[in-house]
């Protein structure tokens, strides 16, 4: 567990260049008035235009590309305010790093963290990209709930022991975004009560795996085609919530190269789509048929009125909120934004 005061920060200042840029933000609700924020913050950006570009190269020059986890909360009332147009974060904590790297490399450090909840377990699933193949952690949360019901601000948390996931060695490439699903513990080996069902893979086909949280090792459960056209080279994003004992709903993304300059550049286009998916119990056996039998269309999600949805918007959280979902997202690899959507208009879209 680190203390506010320990800390350790690899930006030098809040200046554009030696400062830190903060972006996919996962949000976990703690009780009505408090939510924990885990977000990346990273020595190198991508703000887009031209002025972001000549700052990534700054900033390159200065120093590696550094990313940390850090924890904080804030208070979801100021959500609700339609004058604030920013939310205050308070920072507590900072995710420490779990395993060996060279301080000369280009990438280190923890990256892209979402919150689990899996029963009365919480933890935090982060990613590190090494040589262009990415490897997952897991951390186990454990809430200081004295802190949290006395709505003090010192640490709310502390981290148990990180472990590395083990990959499956028989998909196209390795991937990086797992989606979790909460089932219950009546739904999963009955010698494991504890282990934690992912969507591994959803192109070209759905894969799921059991993972067992106290070792990281990985095993297929289930492989399908899908019921549904249209979901080549679909990636995970949030995590999966519960919608019925047999449905979830999650966000996955696409991501797509597109001209941006009759000159030949090219620049890959980030489309965001929810999904529902399925269970069905498979006849005289206690298992379960899962497909995605319903996506939205592209969702476009600007950050402003009147604003066009930027080139990448990565959605790390979707949350129930009462007659709302909250979701939670990097826009660019810049900054940290968290829409509110009516749960209606948003499931009307699924089809």
């Amino acid at each position: 567990m680190t203390n506010t005061s320990k800390i350790q920060s690899y930006c030098s200042n809040d200046g554009a260049i030696l400062g830190c840029s903060y972006w996919n933000p996962s949000i976990f609700p703690l009780n009505s008035h408090r939510y924990l924020i885990a977000v990346r913050e990273s020595t190198r950006q991508n703000c887009g235009d031209m002025i972001g570009t000549l700052i990534t190269l700054a900033r390159l020059f200065f120093k590696p590309a550094i990313s940390n986890v850090v924890i904080g909360s804030f208070n979801p009332s100021e959500l609700i305010i339609k004058s604030k147009k920013q939310v205050i974060v308070l920072v507590h904590q900072q995710l420490p790093d779990s395993f060996d790297y060279n301080p000369n490399a280009y990438h280190r450090g923890h990256e892209d963290p979402r919150w689990i909840t899996d029963g009365n377990r919480l933890y935090l699933l982060t990613s590190s990209e090494r040589h262009s193949r990415p490897r997952l952690f897991l951390t186990r949360v454990i809430l200081l709930q004295h802190q949290i019901d006395n709505n003090m601000d010192g640490d709310l948390i502390k981290f148990d022991e990180t472990i590395e996931l083990w990959t499956l060695f028989d998909a196209p490439y390795a991937q990086k975004n797992w989606m979790h699903i909460p089932v219950s513990v009546n739904d999963k080996p009955k010698k494991h009560p504890h282990w934690l069902l992912f969507v591994y893979q959803i192109s070209p086909a759905l894969q799921l795996v059991w993972v067992d949280p106290e070792t990281g090792s990985t095993v297929l459960y289930d492989s399908s085609l899908h019921t549904i056209p249209s979901m080549d080279n679909m990636r995970g994003s949030s995590m999966f919530i519960s919608e019925t004992n047999n449905t979830y709903l999650g966000l996955v993304h696409t991501s797509q190269p597109h001209p941006a300059s009759r000159g030949g550049l090219v620049l890959n286009i980030y489309h965001s789509y929810l999904i529902r998916l399925t269970r069905e119990p498979i006849s005289n056996t206690t298992s379960w048929k899962w497909t995605i039998t319903h996506k939205t269309p592209p969702l476009a999600m600007p950050i402003a009125r009147n604003e066009r949805a930027h080139r990448i918007q990565f959605v790390t959280t979707i949350t129930p909120h009462d007659s709302e979902f909250w979701i939670s997202m990097g826009d660019m690899d810049c900054d940290s934004h968290i829409l509110r959507i009516p749960k209606q208009s948003l499931l009307n879209l699924l089809h």
